[in-house]
């Protein structure tokens, strides 16, 4: 090689083909980094969010407890109006709108933000963030009394009208009600009557403990606690379950549809008298036979001129001798027979509280007790997921 022809090593061929290489590895070391980068904020985002659905779990379940006993004091308050010896659909507990005392006015259990005036917003200290919160929440009380259905534990025992007590299921199980063939009528009815009562004896149509033990339990012969035990009850299991759950099958005839469900009509906790200022037309045509021709008389007399439950111009029974108004149809005599499972007071109600937060929520199921103005009890309460 000639003089002055030899060039400096950094400018030979093969050290621009270490420098390319170097180059890529600088970018694939950027994009690990950047990869790395985005999955840490990835999971900070997830963190945080996590975070913030677990602050807002808590504050839910306060707030649907803080509903349970909003409800209480307003079902309790209510019993205190000298003015108002009954229970009816056009007081606050019911409509949040009902005429009623000073107090009970203040309370709000409509679905509104906690910061448009429900009570539980009166809670607010001032902070900002506590403000913050009032803003973005919600809380909805709904209270249904449950003596505005038949006690399933009555009929079963027979205490309520003719037909040795059983007419209210044998009515019920009629085409324009739960739709059930007269072929399983007795089925049903001796069944249930069998697995309340205490003895171990079957009726005609019934079953006891020989039927169930090959299922791998026993009849309860005891009161049904729960409507979900019925599922177990022959006639019901494996036949008939959309009665209970309300999950109509596709494919089943539409003669075969109900239009109610049992969960309509009866409950398994109540005082036991049905009363006749909230039962619906429904219910009070299973107390009795004579309910057929009447239980319209009773729901024009009760909702007033204006025909509509819930208004201010309602005319609640104030008692039940009211029955033997003309209008309506019953004879002393009659009224006399009925005043052992009727009523113009509830005691027992169901409360259903949802409360939202940041588009999350949650909703809690309370069945209270009302003794007194000043003695409402919580029976029992559950969580009920979202949707049902």
């Amino acid at each position: 090689m000639r003089p002055g022809k030899h060039k400096h090593p950094l400018h030979r061929p093969w050290s621009r083909r270490r420098q390319g290489v170097a180059f890529v590895m600088v970018l694939l070391v950027i994009l690990v980094l950047a990869t790395l980068a985005g999955g840490f904020a990835s999971n900070m985002r997830i963190e945080a969010a996590l975070a913030r659905n677990t602050s807002n779990e808590r504050r839910l379940e306060w707030l649907c407890r803080s509903g349970v006993e909003m409800a209480r004091y307003l079902v309790g308050q209510q019993a205190a109006i000298p003015q108002q010896p009954f229970t009816a659909l056009n007081q606050k507990w019911a409509t949040n709108s009902g005429s009623t005392n000073t107090i009970l006015a203040n309370l709000n259990t409509a679905d509104v933000g906690l910061a448009e005036g429900t009570a539980l917003g009166l809670l607010q200290n001032g902070d900002e963030e506590w403000l913050q919160f009032l803003n973005q929440s919600k809380v909805k009380i709904e209270i249904v009394d449950l003596e505005r259905k038949l006690n399933i534990n009555w009929v079963a025992q027979g205490h309520y009208g003719g037909r040795g007590g059983f007419y209210p299921f044998e009515r019920a199980m009629r085409d324009d009600m739960l739709a059930v063939p007269n072929t399983a009528w007795s089925v049903i009815t001796d069944s249930i009557a069998d697995w309340v009562d205490p003895n171990t004896d079957a009726r005609l149509n019934g079953a006891e403990g020989t039927f169930y033990r090959s299922f791998g339990y026993d009849s309860k012969n005891t009161l049904i606690d729960d409507l979900s035990e019925l599922l177990l009850i022959r006639g019901i299991r494996d036949e008939r379950e959309w009665l209970v759950t309300g999950r109509i099958p596709e494919e089943l005839p539409q003669v075969e549809r109900p239009r109610f469900f049992l969960t309509d009509l009866f409950t398994p906790i109540s005082a036991g008298r049905v009363n006749i200022n909230t039962a619906p037309r429904e219910v009070l045509v299973l107390i009795d036979a004579a309910f057929e021709d009447s239980a319209d008389a009773i729901i024009r007399a009760r909702n007033g001129p204006d025909g509509i439950p819930g208004t201010d111009d309602d005319r609640p029974f104030q008692q039940v001798a009211e029955l033997g108004d003309p209008l309506i149809g019953f004879s002393p005599q009659g009224v006399g027979l009925l005043q052992r499972f009727l009523s113009v007071q509830s005691v027992t109600f169901e409360v259903t509280v949802t409360a939202t937060v940041n588009n999350q929520v949650k909703s809690l199921v309370a069945v209270i007790r009302r003794l007194s103005d000043r003695d409402v009890k919580v029976l029992y309460s559950f969580w009920k997921e979202t949707g049902e």
